[in-house]
């Protein structure tokens, strides 16, 4: 049976991925920062991605066939006030994990998640955050990994991911506030900087098809953009929102002033025979009924 390691098993898009593949047969081991998950079939491990020593004896006793690196510090609004860990987690924990595949396990097959929000600092255009930086970092040292040491190793840029499940993504936090609203927990408004800021959002479980697409036919050292295709305001998203719920959320802007829509080059992936199977609004009621199930 063929093993996969998914780092950041703990998180949005790792616990339905550790569920996505052990349905497809896989023998699933999920790495967490700490060992509170409790699932019979899926085998987690405690690690430190800034542990090299600790990265090493994982992947030494497991030796993965397949490796999801989908770990990181992956907020956006959080790499301003930590920028210096949003780099070391997502750079050097990053080639601690790359280094320890070399070394133990180098004919697995390799996908860092980065981003379609990455930086490149060679660009004209200014860099809207630390984060999207960093995610650039790390796949430029996974690229270069790959052709000095002759890796597997395959790069996923997907957008926005949305769905159910608990998120720090704003389609999850906006629809958490809206429930709390409609169950008259809160007063509270939801604050935007900018309401006709565009976004393209993705399903986070057409992402996770699209991660087993690429470890069956992707090409080593490939890169591949993960969207929708559609760009989407977050007013549009407030709409949405409004035609599955009654709650008179107070919603406030800084500005309302229209951006340059995201443009995302999907053609490598759907070369591969991927394309989205969920629609906008069927993730966006899917949240929102996540939240009510949770929310008390």
């Amino acid at each position: 049976m063929n093993k996969i390691l998914i780092t950041g098993a703990a998180g949005f898009t790792g616990v339905k991925a550790c569920a996505y593949f052990l349905e497809e047969g896989y023998e699933v081991y999920g790495m967490v920062h700490k060992s509170t998950f409790k699932e019979d079939k899926i085998k987690f491990v405690s690690c430190d991605l800034m542990n090299s020593e600790e990265v090493e004896t994982v992947i030494k006793d497991i030796q993965p066939h397949y490796l999801l690196h989908l770990a990181g510090q992956n907020h956006s609004g959080i790499s301003w006030e930590k920028p210096l860990q949003t780099f070391m987690v997502n750079a050097n924990g990053t080639l601690n994990l790359l280094e320890a595949v070399r070394l133990h396990s180098p004919h697995a097959k390799i996908i860092v998640v980065g981003s379609v929000i990455d930086y490149n600092p060679c660009s004209l255009a200014k860099p809207n955050h630390p984060y999207g930086l960093s995610k650039y970092v790390q796949t430029l040292l996974s690229s270069s990994w790959s052709s000095l040491y002759d890796l597997n190793i395959m790069i996923a840029r997907p957008s926005n991911l949305i769905g159910p499940g608990p998120s720090n993504g704003i389609c999850s936090l906006l629809a958490k506030k809206i429930v709390m609203n409609e169950k008259n927990l809160t007063s509270e408004g939801f604050h935007f900087h900018n309401l006709l800021d565009q976004r393209d959002f993705l399903d986070v479980r057409d992402a996770i098809r699209a991660y087993q697409s690429i470890f069956k036919y992707g090409r080593k050292n490939k890169s591949y953009n993960i969207a929708s295709g559609n760009n989407r305001t977050i007013l549009e998203v407030l709409k949405a929102y409004k035609e599955f719920s009654s709650s008179d959320l107070e919603v406030t802007t800084d500005l309302f002033q229209r951006q340059e829509p995201i443009r995302v080059d999907t053609k490598e992936i759907k070369m591969l025979g991927w394309k989205p199977q969920h629609t906008f609004h069927e993730s966006i009621l899917e949240t929102l009924n996540f939240h009510r199930g949770e929310v008390s």
